[in-house]
């Protein structure tokens, strides 16, 4: 390979890297007028663009070199206000399994996930035994129905319940009578309801029944330089 080829194929590696870096850091976003505020159009304060802004545009530049941060995919404040509830002795219930799942395992004794993707259940129990965590319980349910049988034959209240998967709408009202008093219910993507009917009907339930007890966090998150919204509600 001669000098001029090699100096070329140097030249359009960096011109890819830049439409990369472009596109996944500084244009526009799926559904969002830009990166600074979340679907519905709602913009991050100022104080948490200097808190996590900075923080979220190093993480996606690191994922473009391969690298995964050990943070979940949700808000920055929200996983904050998450971390902060929970203790060595809480039992998690996830509906939806990910890069979350293996955050939650360091926080809490267990957790169980229910995972309705063949892809993403096998990818993550192979990460589970790659980061050797022991305290997890992965479960496949590929119909809503799964989800109620398996609750059904447990015997066993949840501190937190997180809803980010396929069937929100049944697995958030599958899992209200088993939670425990005073414990927490967290909803991904809040700022999806306007287009996602499952979402829609759960953010009107929760502002009918939870208004004095639930949070909305609008922050940046982890690996993709973008604003985000989620919900946490205290059920007494």
């Amino acid at each position: 390979m001669n000098v001029q080829n090699l100096t070329l194929q140097k030249s359009r590696f960096f011109e890819r890297f830049l439409l990369q870096f472009y596109f996944r850091l500084i244009g526009s976003h799926t559904y969002r007028k830009n990166r600074f505020c979340d679907k519905q159009g709602n913009f991050v304060s100022f104080a948490q663009f200097w808190k996590s802004g900075f923080r979220s545009l190093m993480s996606s530049f690191l994922k473009l070199l391969n690298y995964s941060p050990a943070h979940p995919w949700i808000p920055y404040a929200a996983a904050h206000a998450i971390a902060t509830q929970l203790h060595q002795k809480s039992v998690v219930l996830e509906f939806g399994s990910g890069r979350s799942t293996l955050w939650l395992a360091h926080q809490c004794r267990h957790v169980y996930s229910m995972e309705h993707s063949p892809f993403w259940f096998t990818k993550l129990k192979n990460a589970l035994q790659k980061a050797q965590i022991d305290n997890v319980s992965l479960i496949f349910c590929r119909e809503e129905s799964s989800s109620r049988n398996f609750l059904r034959g447990l015997d066993q209240k949840f501190d937190l319940i997180i809803i980010d998967g396929k069937f929100r709408l049944s697995s958030f009202l599958t899992s209200l009578p088993y939670i425990k008093p005073g414990g927490f219910i967290y909803v991904d993507d809040t700022d999806r309801k306007w287009f996602d009917e499952d979402l829609s009907q759960i953010v009107s339930y929760v502002e009918r029944n939870f208004n004095r007890d639930l949070t909305v966090y609008t922050d940046f998150v982890s690996q993709d330089f973008c604003v985000r919204q989620g919900m946490l509600v205290v059920v007494e």
